[in-house]
């Protein structure tokens, strides 16, 4: 029997009629619409899928082609009934653009994680973001015999964490303030630390990273984090009343706002990470620790705020 829009609830088993109705009081079918006469396309969810489904009518009102992409065995899945539903019932007097797979994926990344660095590499080089965060592609996992430039900027960041969490307030709200001493306590001791965390990174062989490129990076290492603890101690002798608290380190800030995109609203997570928060006679100040490239008309260190 020829299945058309008037008899295919009587052609359809019983369990996927259920489950059609169901859906379609759900208003699962969306953006249905039809894309030249009689071939209509739709996405029909179901928990966390969404199916694409398509039925094909005829002028006699027959169903000559009906595809849907899920695994449901049978002559007719609930999803293409339940589409069927939707043609009968409401029509598609109501269209709306369809929204690709990646374009979904794309709401839901920037709705739940968006970070600077992904907007940039959007900007700097679409293909490459769509691979790697669209995708989920990543980046080649290699062996490592020459330091890279994220990983030295990483190792730093560790050992500066290890060295002001004892005044970090976030984890102990009585942790003291920081003081010019405890900075002179640093400069004695962070060679120690840097020297172990290069050592774990290339597995405990010390010869890896004591000749060479990876020896320039050790020594380059040593220099960051020396004028670093230099400028925090040259801090303190411009500043010698200042009270200065650690709130927090490598925190992880986000915010919520919305876009408007050709005229719909986007829910956009913008994600975070501030390496060192501090609180300095009741002002604060964002420190953001730069190993690589930067440009000094792009930060500013204005001691006098805080006098």
């Amino acid at each position: 029997m020829q299945l058309t829009l008037k008899n295919f609830t009587k052609l359809t088993a019983l369990p996927q009629l259920q489950n059609a109705k169901l859906l379609f009081k759900k208003n699962a079918v969306r953006e249905i619409d039809e894309e030249t006469k009689g071939h209509f396309v739709a996405y029909v969810d179901e928990g966390e899928n969404s199916w694409d489904v398509q039925i094909i009518l005829n002028e006699k009102q027959q169903v000559t082609k009906h595809v849907c992409d899920c695994s449901e065995v049978g002559f007719m899945c609930s999803h293409r009934v339940a589409m069927l539903l939707q043609i009968t019932e409401k029509g598609t007097t109501v269209k709306k653009p369809r929204i690709t797979k990646a374009q979904q994926k794309l709401d839901e990344l920037f709705s739940t994680r968006t970070s600077v660095s992904m907007l940039k590499k959007f900007i700097s080089c679409p293909l490459d973001f769509y691979y790697r965060y669209v995708l989920n592609f990543g980046e080649e996992d290699k062996v490592e015999e020459e330091m890279e430039s994220n990983t030295f900027g990483t190792i730093i960041h560790g050992v500066l964490e290890e060295l002001y969490k004892p005044f970090n307030r976030e984890q102990d709200n009585k942790a003291k303030n920081l003081m010019e001493k405890d900075i002179d306590f640093m400069l004695n001791t962070f060679r120690p630390r840097l020297f172990e965390a290069f050592k774990t990174h290339f597995n405990g062989e010390e010869e890896a990273f004591m000749k060479g490129k990876n020896f320039l990076s050790y020594s380059m290492s040593i220099e960051l984090t020396e004028q670093f603890l230099k400028s925090e101690k040259m801090f303190f002798k411009q500043n010698p009343t200042a009270l200065l608290f650690i709130e927090g380190l490598e925190m992880s800030l986000e915010a919520d706002f919305e876009v408007e995109v050709f005229g719909e609203i986007k829910k956009i997570k913008l994600k975070g990470y501030v390496d060192r928060l501090d609180s300095i006679n009741g002002n604060y100040r964002i420190i953001d620790y730069k190993t690589g490239k930067v440009d000094e008309k792009q930060v500013a260190n204005n001691m006098s705020t805080f006098k």
